[in-house]
C-alpha cells in the first residue's frame, strides 16, 4: 500500500470532530494529536505515534469523527478505506471481534462521560448494552408506541431464548417486573441496581460467562441456523455474520460491510 500514503505538513488538521468517517490511516511517521472540544473547551485526548491506528473507531461502526486529529510533525500516513476495514473485521476470528465491538462500547461511552454527551451505546457492569440496555429500550419504545413492528415478538420472556427471556432468566427477575419498573422512568443504572436486588447480582464469574455466551451467541451454536435464517430473510448469504449480535448490527446499519 505504499503508492497510497498521504504525506502530512506539520500544523495540518487530518480530519476534524463530525467529519464523516470516510477512512482511517495507519501512522507511518510522525506525530498526531487527538482533541476534543466542549463547552468551548478544547481537551487533548492523546497523542498517536508510528504504528499505530488513527480514525479506526469512527470507521468501524460508521459514526460521525468524535474528535479532530492534527498534526504536530510531518506525518506519513496509509489510508485504510471503510471497505477494506470491513472485509478484514469479517475475516477476524468472532471472538476477536467480539472483543474488539465491546472495546468500541467502552471507548464511546468513556468520551461521552469525558464531554459529558449521552453514549450511543452503553455498558452496565460489564453487562453488553445489546442484551442489557436493549431490553429497556424496547419496553420504552413499546410504550410509546415506537417500537418497530417487527421486534415485537421477539420482546419480553415469553418467546424460550429469547435474549430477553435468556436476561431474565439469568438474573431471575420477572419480566413483568421489569418493564412496570423500567416505566417508572429509571434509568438503565438504576434498573440494573434494581435487576441485582430483585433478582440476583451477578460475581465478576458470572458476568464473564454471561458476556461470553452472549457476544458469541450464533456462532458454531445452537443460535447458529437462526442466524442464518436472519440472513436469509434480508438476503444475504449464511456466514455474513458469524454472530447475533454482529446480526443486530448489521441489520440496523452500525455495522456496515
Amino acid at each position: 500500500m505504499a503508492h497510497n500514503r498521504a504525506e502530512i505538513p506539520a500544523g495540518s488538521t487530518i480530519f476534524a470532530e463530525n467529519d464523516p468517517p470516510t477512512t482511517a490511516f495507519l501512522i507511518e511517521r510522525g506525530e498526531v494529536e487527538v482533541s476534543t472540544v466542549q463547552r468551548g473547551e478544547r481537551t487533548i485526548l492523546g497523542h498517536l505515534g508510528p504504528g499505530m491506528l488513527l480514525g479506526e473507531m469512527a470507521v468501524i461502526d460508521n459514526s460521525p469523527r468524535t474528535a479532530t486529529a492534527r498534526a504536530l510533525t510531518a506525518c506519513t500516513l496509509t489510508p485504510i478505506d471503510r471497505r477494506q476495514f470491513a472485509e478484514r473485521l469479517a475475516a477476524a476470528d468472532p471472538v476477536v471481534r467480539a472483543l474488539l465491538m465491546s472495546q468500541l462500547t467502552r471507548y464511546r461511552s468513556a468520551l461521552a462521560t469525558l464531554t459529558g454527551d449521552e453514549p450511543a451505546a452503553l455498558a452496565l457492569d460489564g453487562v453488553p448494552r445489546q442484551d442489557a440496555g436493549a431490553a429497556l429500550d424496547k419496553i420504552r419504545l413499546a410504550a410509546a408506541g415506537k417500537l418497530p413492528e417487527g421486534w415485537q415478538p421477539m420482546r419480553g420472556a415469553a418467546v424460550k431464548g429469547s435474549f430477553d427471556s435468556r436476561c431474565c432468566n439469568f438474573l431471575h427477575i420477572d419480566y413483568a417486573a421489569l418493564e412496570k419498573e423500567t416505566l417508572k422512568g429509571r434509568t438503565d443504572e438504576e434498573m440494573l441496581e434494581w435487576a441485582f436486588t430483585q433478582g440476583r447480582r451477578l460475581n465478576d464469574e458470572e458476568t464473564e460467562v454471561w458476556n461470553g455466551f452472549m457476544t458469541k451467541r450464533g456462532w458454531r451454536d445452537g443460535g447458529t441456523q437462526r442466524l442464518n435464517e436472519r440472513l436469509a430473510e434480508i438476503g444475504l448469504p449464511a456466514g455474513t455474520v458469524q454472530t447475533m449480535f454482529e446480526f443486530i448490527d448489521l441489520d440496523e446499519g452500525r455495522l456496515k460491510l
